[in-house]
């Protein structure tokens, strides 16, 4: 992740866009691991609540319980 484009880009955003891009798919990033990274667990799951009300959605397990806990953390 070279050039000027990613330099105000985190440290955090970019190892999670790193791990995303893996082509190899044993030591590519999971779904459940990519939902407990730091950068989506500071950026975008706060923000589910205000985005998407949370009984009009299905969600995997436990992944109901990681948001709440990040709204309560962020509250």
């Amino acid at each position: 992740m070279k050039g000027h484009q990613w330099n105000h880009i985190s440290d955090d955003a970019k190892d999670l866009v790193h791990r995303m891009l893996e082509l190899d798919q044993c030591h590519r990033i999971t779904i459940d691991e990519v939902l407990r990274h730091p950068w989506i667990r500071v950026h975008v799951l706060p923000l589910t609540f205000l985005i998407i009300p949370l009984h009009s959605c299905r969600f995997a397990d436990g992944v109901i319980d990681l948001i709440c806990e990040c709204h309560t953390n962020v509250i």
